[in-house]
């Protein structure tokens, strides 16, 4: 049994942001199940998948900083459909749901790139082409009182104080 760390495919056309599943070489690095194709403007040089090899994966997960977040509740809008979508689906009015507060705190136990099967949890739909990745949270906490922050919540995470 051979195995191949990396895998090239590609139909010979240049790529072109605009066709992108259609166009451009696609690589994947096959030695982590998790990862999935992505398109690559040009090839690799010798070197450079010299050095792709030497980096270990596994030991970059292990060292990554995990911590306590906190989870702000936005006050931006939500729309007719998601609001329906939401209590169909999960029997919730968004309307009696806290906003412009923090409601608790997670801990980021890492990222994986997003899955077709993370639709649903995503709330958008995923397609197999997609480059976005998804947060890893755990041992949720319930805030003990709705605290407005002082700073300004940003669309990622922030420093609430």
């Amino acid at each position: 049994m051979h195995r191949v760390p990396f895998l090239f495919a590609t139909n010979g056309r240049p790529y072109l942001r605009q066709l992108r599943t259609k166009s451009g070489i696609w690589f994947l690095d096959a030695r982590r199940r998790e990862n999935h194709p992505v398109p690559l403007e040009g090839w690799y040089t010798p070197e450079g998948l010299v050095d792709l090899l030497r980096q270990n994966v596994d030991e970059a997960y292990a060292k990554l900083i995990r911590e306590r977040v906190h989870i702000y509740a936005s006050l931006g809008d939500v729309d007719m459909e998601d609001q329906s979508r939401v209590r169909r689906d999960y029997g919730l009015d968004i309307e009696s749901l806290p906003r412009g507060v923090l409601v608790g705190t997670v801990v980021i136990i890492g990222c994986r790139p997003l899955a077709v099967r993370d639709s649903r949890a995503a709330a958008f739909p995923v397609s197999r082409d997609t480059e976005l990745f998804a947060w890893l949270l755990g041992s949720p906490r319930r805030a003990k009182r709705m605290v407005k922050p002082k700073r300004h919540p940003q669309p990622v995470w922030f420093t609430p104080f």
